[in-house]
């Protein structure tokens, strides 16, 4: 079965890295000498994180990849890992070529594995397209910086339109952190301590899943277990798109042709009623029902001094030419400001929607990794 890519880096003293399994395998190597969190990394490909249940049958998009720094692992190298979808023996099966057993990380001195936090990081594509094996290899790099620093990385893929339409492509995504939250521990990860990422479309989903948690209710996944959000160049005014004929023309198979569909599926939608909870309750002002979002139980009747004890801290980039998308993310990083929810945007000079993501490299000498890697250390502490 196709599941297993050994991808082992370490570290000698100069800062290079070579292969320390003899095994033959493709290693990516990086030379980063100021680099003080460079871990030797494993990669497993192709675990299925759902299984499918008695009304949905499992899909060849419902997989992840999962890149972990081999020093925070508890379990051997040399034993086989199976993945599941909770209970559920189904999945891909990854065996170590190495015969040396993976050192646990134990906070002493060497260790540099931040608490077992997990990254879950979400594709783009217009909700259309997309894998998360595309993008050039840019997504397996992205997964390398994050392991290779100490961060347990998952890389996902969804179902994709028109074969589906919202809210399924965010349903899946909260599969995949069901799965990441029950099995992470097997890989050195903390299943309290996820932080969500996602590019463009992915970057819409992954603010979805936070901003209006039922989704995670339905899939049983405590909201609190979200330590962070960075958001890529994410789509997060849907009622915006909308109204523009070629937001329209473009992305209809996702959400239809109905602009109540765009305004629930959009992130900005449930920030002031999730914090004041005005769910279905009557504007002073105007004398009508606001009912246009359906609010979760846990998070209504909060009040704006408690809202940064329950949605975690966002990190928003966009590129320099990115098309109307700092308009969403200058509303979006209002709104969490005016409800005392930590917020920082930063804009990204000399690229586009399609190259920041590829600014997220091993290199570690640019603003994006630079600022995703202080984030992922300062938060969910």
């Amino acid at each position: 079965m196709k599941s297993k890519m050994a991808a082992s880096l370490k570290s000698n003293a100069n800062g290079n890295c070579k292969d320390s399994t003899n095994s033959g395998t493709e290693v990516q190597i990086y030379n980063d000498n100021k680099n003080q969190f460079l871990h030797e990394v494993i990669v497993e490909r192709d675990i299925v994180y759902f299984a499918g249940n008695e009304t949905l049958k499992t899909h060849k998009k419902h997989k992840l990849n999962l890149f972990y720094p081999k020093q925070c692992a508890h379990a051997s190298e040399s034993s086989t890992n199976i993945s599941s979808n909770n209970n559920s023996n189904t999945g891909s099966t990854s065996t170590s070529n190495s015969s040396n057993p993976g050192r646990s990380c134990n906070g002493g001195p060497d260790c540099c594995c931040h608490d077992g936090k997990v990254v879950i990081f979400v594709h783009g594509g217009g909700w259309a397209g997309g894998d998360r094996n595309f993008a050039w290899g840019r997504y397996d790099s992205l997964g390398m910086c994050l392991a290779s620093r100490g961060f347990t990385t998952a890389i996902i893929s969804y179902r994709l339109s028109p074969f589906v339409k919202h809210p399924e492509h965010v349903r899946d995504v909260i599969r995949a952190i069901k799965w990441t939250q029950n099995n992470v521990h097997k890989y050195g990860g903390n299943p309290h301590k996820l932080f969500l990422c996602g590019e463009s479309a992915g970057g819409h989903l992954v603010s979805l899943a936070t901003l209006h948690p039922t989704y995670l209710k339905e899939e049983g996944v405590d909201l609190r277990s979200i330590k962070g959000v960075i958001g890529l160049s994410g789509v997060y005014d849907l009622e915006r798109l909308f109204q523009r004929p070629l937001g329209k023309m473009w992305f209809w198979p996702a959400f239809g042709w109905t602009g109540q569909t765009w305004k629930e599926a959009s992130p900005l939608t449930y920030i002031p009623a999730s914090i004041t909870g005005n769910n279905n309750s009557t504007d002073e002002n105007s004398g009508s029902e606001n009912n246009s979002v359906d609010v979760p139980d846990h998070i209504t009747d909060v009040k704006d001094e408690k809202t940064a004890s329950i949605f975690p801290p966002f990190l928003l980039f966009n590129a320099q030419w990115d098309f109307h998308l700092h308009d969403d993310t200058t509303k979006l990083q209002a709104l969490l400001e005016l409800h005392k929810v930590p917020v920082k945007s930063l804009c990204i000079p000399q690229h586009n929607h399609f190259t920041i993501a590829g600014l997220f490299t091993h290199y570690g000498n640019n603003v994006v990794t630079k600022e995703v890697t202080q984030f992922l250390l300062e938060n969910g502490n």
